[in-house]
């Protein structure tokens, strides 16, 4: 699954690109996509304090710890049912 997200073109855009923005964007919108749900700033937060301490990493690692987490999370593993009661 990561190989065929790697190959998609905003993937690997932001795997060239020169700023941090991207990997928040990226997140957000798989986000959508794997948890079904918007991401909480909370949440997004965690995901950006944890790359930013791969910093020393080069961006495709980075790319991958990022789609790795959000896929292994189980925020995607289970829906959550959110019920008045």
């Amino acid at each position: 699954v990561a190989t065929a997200l790697a190959n998609n073109g905003v993937v690997s855009s932001c795997v060239s690109a020169t700023t941090n923005d991207c990997f928040t964007n990226i997140a957000r919108s798989m986000g959508l996509s794997l948890w079904r749900r918007p991401l909480s700033t909370t949440e997004l937060g965690r995901f950006t304090t944890a790359l930013n301490s791969l910093s020393s990493s080069t961006r495709a690692a980075r790319m991958e710890f990022l789609l790795k987490a959000m896929i292994l999370s189980p925020n995607h593993l289970f829906r959550t049912e959110l019920g008045t009661s």
